[in-house]
């Protein structure tokens, strides 16, 4: 058995169709949470996002769902097995048919975004990966039809996606407040955005930022360590 620990919280991720990873610690570190009581995280995995949050917030109620079943019994006992087990909850179900008795004002998803016509030896990794098995106009349709006036969705998706994702938004009226390019190193180009969308209307321009994972020694650099500095050892 293979796990990942953290300062707070262990993931055991052997049978999860995706394991812990840097685009998930990266959206649960950076999402804004400050105004949220009720979280579902679409594509939960392992549960390492929702774990993530659960330490960030005092008092909220997060869901995550997922449609691969090892995935989610998985995440299930990591979350028992976190300090934050009262509050987290994994469901097995398909986004398309999930009717929760609640509405949340904060949805947050890694979502799936390779596009490749050949899938990868592994089928479940494959379409926890592929974007075949949930298009981003399904996600951001399913994400507004759970939300709260006032809720936010935050994702992490690939940078070459984002005018395709943004043009999904646009669609469900729902507004880009802040951005952050993901770079591995100074003067590369972005392998991956942070966005978060709200579900009104903000005159505000939207915050654009930058953030640089590893210095020229390849470590991680300072921003990186300040943004992630209660969660890894």
């Amino acid at each position: 058995m293979s796990y990942f620990s953290f300062k707070k919280f262990k993931v055991e991720h052997d049978n999860s169709s995706m394991k812990v990873g840097t685009d998930a610690v990266l959206l649960g570190a950076w999402c804004d949470i400050s105004d949220a009581t009720n979280i579902l995280e679409i594509g939960c995995g392992c549960g390492v996002i929702s774990l993530i949050v659960a330490q960030r917030t005092m008092s909220t109620n997060i869901i995550g769902i997922d449609i691969d079943k090892d995935s989610v019994v998985e995440a299930n006992i990591n979350f028992q097995q976190s300090p934050f087990s009262a509050k987290l909850k994994a469901a097995h179900c398909d986004l398309y048919d999930y009717q929760p008795h609640i509405k949340f004002n904060c949805i947050l998803s890694n979502p799936p975004y390779f596009t490749e016509e050949t899938l990868s030896p592994s089928l479940r990794r494959s379409l926890a990966r592929n974007s075949k098995s949930l298009p981003f106009s399904d996600l951001v349709k399913h994400a507004k039809r759970m939300m709260t006036d006032k809720a936010s969705l935050q994702v992490i998706i690939p940078f070459s996606e984002i005018d395709n994702f943004i043009s999904e938004t646009n669609k469900q009226g729902l507004t880009l407040v802040r951005r952050t390019n993901i770079v591995t190193k100074k003067g590369k180009t972005p392998k991956r955005v942070l966005l978060h969308f709200v579900n009104f209307v903000v005159e505000d321009p939207v915050k654009n930022e930058t953030l640089v994972l590893s210095n020229h020694n390849n470590e991680r650099s300072e921003n990186y360590k300040k943004l992630t500095k209660d969660l890894y050892i």
